[in-house]
This record gives structure tokens, sequence and C-alpha cells, in this order.
């Protein structure tokens, strides 16, 4: 049976819209002495990179008025939510661009409009395009492990790299336990692969002392699951 390591990318949690609210919100001046307290000024919005070399963006609303019903409009977005009684909201996995709010104070009729706040655009991690790498395997991919090893012999494994977007992205392996690159090389993702593999043929000369194979692939911030082959003689001594 082949074998087959992984490792899955975690998308950074989505901020809380419960402790976001205070922290964009404008504020409030301090009054002077016999005069009114300012209000804060309603509704902030922003717009967060779920994380360092991530293209994926979430949308946060903080400080509208509570259970209101609010327009959302930016890049192929145009809704109608109701945020909480906090008066937050957040909408995951947006695209990039600007975005802005719509709503009604409580008690008038007329509207009020907040742009939201864009930070400048992640770049992706190594590689060219906007590709976003999702998940790097390896498999082992060796025909055999019991092996004559007074010839030369052969570990095959196979690498795996998911991702979406178009453009390219760099790779390379390391092995045993040494953390130097080898044979670097690039894929190129069209919009419509979601799996780019490469072969790596490692050499094992005859009567080798070591036998096991050790290697780990790495593709812009994901690195596989260390995958070990070992290869037994059949024509060891007794």
């Amino acid at each position: 049976m082949k074998r087959r390591s992984r490792l899955v990318l975690l998308a950074p949690l989505l901020a809380s819209s419960v402790a976001a609210a205070p922290a964009f919100a404008a504020a409030a001046a301090q009054p002077s002495a016999g005069a009114p307290a300012a209000l804060p000024a309603a509704g902030s919005c922003l717009l967060i990179a779920r994380g360092p070399g991530v293209t994926t963006y979430d949308l946060q609303l903080n400080n509208f008025p509570a259970d209101q019903s609010v327009r959302i409009e930016g890049p192929r977005t145009n809704l109608r939510v109701t945020v909480d009684n906090l008066g937050a909201f957040s909408k995951p996995k947006v695209p990039y661009g600007r975005y802005s709010v719509t709503f009604k104070e409580p008690g008038t009729t007329s509207s009020q409009h907040v742009r939201c706040q864009t930070p400048p655009r992640e770049k992706t991690g190594s590689g060219k395009g906007n590709v976003q790498v999702t998940l790097v395997e390896v498999e082992d991919k060796t025909p055999a492990t019991a092996v004559d090893c007074a010839k030369e012999n052969q570990v095959i494994f196979e690498g795996k790299i998911h991702g979406t977007g178009k453009g390219k992205v760099n790779y390379y392996w390391t092995q045993q336990s040494s953390q130097d690159p080898v044979e670097p090389g690039t894929v190129e993702f069209n919009g419509q692969t979601e799996v780019a593999s490469i072969r790596r043929v490692v050499v094992v000369p005859p009567n080798a002392l070591q036998r096991t194979i050790a290697t780990d692939l790495h593709a812009q911030n994901m690195t596989s699951a260390r995958m070990e082959v070992k290869l037994t003689c059949t024509n060891a001594k007794p």
C-alpha cells in the first residue's frame, strides 16, 4: 500500500465581531465643562486579509445601529444584511476591492454612507501570479522496497501541490535532515488546474549504508509532512 503525507493550510481565524467594535470606532471627543458628551461616529467597516501572503479577505462591520438592516456594495457584491445587537457583521472570503455600507440611523429617513477601509493588497508567496497553495503532499511511488542492495536502486516520490488561482508557484525539496534546497522548480496553474504533480527520483548506490530516504516538499509557506522510504536487502546475510 502506498503511503501519503499531507499538511492542510488552516486559514487564520476571522476577527471577532464582538471585540472589534471599539477598535474601529472613532474615539468620542472629551466634552468641555457644561457641554454634552459627543457621541461616537456610527458605523465602521474594514477589509481584513486572512493572513500574510494570503489573498483571501474578510469584511468586518462594527458600531452600526444595533439590529439594523444595512446594504453592502463592492466587487461582485450587493448585499442587504442585518447587523447583530452589537452593530457588527462579518462577511468572509470576499474579493479584494473597495466596499461601502449604506444604512439609516434609527428615527430618521436619511441614509448614511460609510466607505470601508481597504488595506494594500496582499502579495502571494513565492512564484508569480495570483495562486494560493492550499495543500502540499508527498506519496511513495517506489515499486518495491525489498531489493538487491548490491545493485543500484531507486526511491521514487511523487509530490502534489494543490492550489487555486492562475500563475506560477516555486517549489523545492529537502532531503534527510538537511534544510538545504534541492531540485528546485516551478509549476504553473491555469486557473482551472487544482493539482500539480512533481516526481522526484533518488538514486541509492550499491551497498549504500544509508537505506532510509526521507524527503519534504516545500511550496510557498507550505511544507509536506516528511515521507520516509526504507529499503530492505533481500540478499542480506542471516
